[in-house]
């Protein structure tokens, strides 16, 4: 990619460009530079004399952005002109050695990555310095899968990714374990704040070797598969903590389907983990039998929170809806300061073995009996020996213990906690009603639910089933932008016509109430329509689920996003589009004489194959004549005379997909039909 890039600069001429200082607009006429990179090449090649502020026009901008090697004294601010996320997007795709960017109130969109298997590569920042990403909406284009939101590589400090939204990808952030140059370096202060994650498969992943300080703050994680990770593949691919700290504090994980946050075999070779503060739900309950002499046992356990292999851990002031899994700690395990609360019959600690452990309180209605201990020489559970501890256990509580953070709106601070009892962990002084965000934690205390959602769908693309799924929520009102509003907790609703619907939740209990505004966007959702060009049937790439029908049987094996025919019939294709719906293309194709697949002639080789940039063609025996290039529509887009036995086409220009190379040969009648992916 990088080659890509100095590429692309060395075509630009190089010329007499004034150095920039103060605001420039970009975008449509009258403006300063047409485009972002117009902008980058005259600071690549002029400079700056003071700080730059580039303000970008509304609009969908589609060109990706790369800037590569930009390093100015004074910070670059990168802006929507409007202020506004909704109306100026930009396909984001790589910042690369660079230093003093800010990017600040825009729609980005992540370079989508096609790979069904996660590769650590998608939309990236690399061997990058002070770059702060504020205020954006990082947005895939299709459903979650196959789309990054950053992936930061070889970090070299003041990394600041705070007060974005994310939404429709597989990963949020991630902080990479591999890198170009064999150097996984994640040094100096980063900082991942205020940032909310929606629907993503794993929000936060980290791995590389870290120095410094890491700050995890104050994010809100709702639904997904996996919340905070700091993962682990193979012993010179995992996060290494060599020296700093990695605090996690005050984030709001809500109902992942696998685990709120995972510490996976971290090596601290002089570094302290701490988590505090935060509010964890969610995981998947696990069943582990047991067998002693005589008996054998199984015992049920929730996977919230989970850290393994790892050491130097403080876990101070946590509320921890579902269970705790600690196994193979090593020293300076303390625990101080929970709430743990369960309503399964579920053990609530698993395999815990702290050095400190004081001062936890645990809500349940099945009383200590789901409060367990485990030890790796013992292959039994203590239910009830808690007498080295400091503990205590209620039964059918109706309140769980808050930090300051989780009343999830900044009307709600305070609210419900004026009679509770302060219990001091940190000695500092504080307002009752407007605390700070700090180690303490108001005990015997009440608060109002946390606004949160679930929507799902069968296969109607404009039919969709909304559940309120807030935390201690008693009624709920939703009211959306069409004027029709509703009271139950769960529904379906019909949409008619495309374009974006708002509407907002209300959740409310006898101690207060919670509310978040939230869209429906049907403007990118199309109904596909079947392709066909010779045998091969297709619908757009992207999309997460595909499954293909002949005469309404599903072909088995069938599950790309093109089949290749070979009985006649009616051809059609389920698949999931972007709001998660199975949905049917809107035609059925017969195909009444399907032919022999698209094959490669052994006299004629073509390389690589997918390609991004050229194609290469090669023939034994015969020269080439010429080379057309052809799409799925029958759509002729290039005519190329060779007139030789290799030769080269360009493709750097063609859209992502699947095309036809024809290729007619000296002394044929005929031509040869070859299938290439543009990636």
């Amino acid at each position: 990619m990088r080659t890509t890039l100095l590429f692309i600069l060395s075509l630009f001429v190089i010329g007499a460009s004034a150095q920039l200082n103060g605001t420039y607009t970009v975008g449509s006429a009258p403006s300063d530079f047409a485009t972002l990179n117009d902008a980058r090449d005259s600071i690549y090649f002029g400079g700056t004399s003071g700080p730059v502020t580039l303000l970008i026009k509304p609009g969908a901008y589609t060109t990706p952005m790369m800037w590569g090697s930009i390093n100015p004294a004074d910070t670059i601010t990168i802006e929507s002109q409007s202020g506004d996320t909704s109306n100026t997007s930009l396909v984001f795709s790589m910042i690369y050695e660079c230093e003093n960017i800010k990017i600040k109130n825009l729609k980005l969109i992540p370079v989508t990555n096609t790979n069904t298997v996660y590769t650590d590569k998608g939309s990236a920042i690399e061997r990058c310095k002070n770059i702060i990403i504020d205020s954006c909406l990082i947005v895939g284009k299709l459903q979650r899968y196959h789309n990054i939101g950053f992936t930061i590589s070889d970090c070299y400090g003041g990394l600041q990714i705070s007060n974005n939204t994310f939404q429709r990808l597989k990963m949020g952030v991630v902080f990479s374990a591999y890198s170009y140059y064999n150097s996984k370096y994640h040094m100096g202060t980063k900082v991942i704040s205020g940032n909310h994650f929606i629907n993503i498969e794993t929000a936060l992943k980290f791995g590389g070797y870290f120095t410094d300080t890491t700050i995890i703050a104050h994010n809100r994680i709702d639904g997904g598969e996996v919340g905070i990770q700091m993962y682990y593949v193979s012993n010179s691919n995992r996060l290494e903590l060599r020296s700093g700290l990695m605090l996690i504090d005050g984030n709001l994980i809500t109902n992942p389907s696998i685990k709120a946050i995972f510490l996976d075999f971290m090596v601290l070779n002089a570094g302290n983990v701490v988590l505090r503060n935060n509010m964890l739900s969610g995981g998947y309950e696990h069943n582990h039998t047991f067998s002693t002499p005589g008996q054998s046992f199984v015992v049920s356990y929730v996977r919230t929170l989970e850290i393994n292999a790892t050491e130097n851990v403080d876990l101070y002031n946590n509320s921890i809806w579902g269970g705790l899994v600690f196994a193979n700690l090593g020293a300076n395990t303390r625990i101080k300061n929970n709430a743990f609360y369960s309503d399964k019959q579920t053990i609530i600690l698993y395999d815990i073995i702290p050095y400190i452990f004081e001062n936890n309180s645990f809500f349940t209605p099945h009383g200590s009996d789901s409060i367990g201990f485990s030890t790796s020489n013992q292959q039994y559970l203590h239910f009830s020996d808690f007498s080295i501890y400091k503990y205590h256990v209620w039964k059918n509580p109706n309140f769980i213990s808050q930090t300051d953070l989780h009343a999830c709106s900044d009307a709600l601070v305070g609210a419900g906690r004026n009679t509770g009892t302060l219990f001091d962990f940190d000695g500092e002084s504080r307002s009752v009603t407007s605390p700070d965000i700090g180690a303490d934690e108001f005990k015997n205390s009440n608060i109002a639910p946390c606004a949160f959602y679930a929507q799902t769908c069968t296969d109607s693309s404009s039919t969709l089933t909304f559940t309120d799924s807030s935390p201690r929520s008693t009624s709920s009102f939703w009211k959306f932008s069409d004027g029709t509003s509703y009271t139950s907790k769960s529904f379906s609703k019909t949409f008619s016509g495309q374009g974006t619907h708002t509407f907002k939740l209300i959740s409310s209990n006898s101690y207060g109430r919670d509310s978040l505004e939230s869209t429906v966007d049907f403007s990118s959702v199309v109904q596909q329509t079947i392709s066909v060009q010779q045998n091969q049937v297709s619908i757009d790439t992207g999309y997460f689920y595909y499954q293909w029908y002949r005469d309404t049987i599903a072909i088995s094996g069938a599950t790309k996003y093109f089949y290749q025919a070979s009985t006649p019939g009616h051809y059609g294709v389920q698949y999931e589009n972007e709001f998660g719906c199975l949905v049917w293309a809107k035609n059925t194709p017969f195909l009444t004489q399907p032919e022999l697949s698209l094959t490669q002639p052994r006299n004629i080789q073509l390389y690589p194959n997918p390609a991004s940039s050229v194609v290469n063609l090669s023939s034994k025996d015969k020269s080439i004549k010429n080379v057309e290039v052809i799409d799925l529509y029958g759509k002729t887009l290039s005519h190329t005379e060779l007139n030789a036995k290799t030769g080269l086409i360009t493709v750097e220009d063609l859209p992502k997909g699947i095309y036809i190379f024809r290729v007619w040969l000296k002394d044929q009648n005929y031509p040869h039909d070859l299938k290439v992916e543009i990636l």
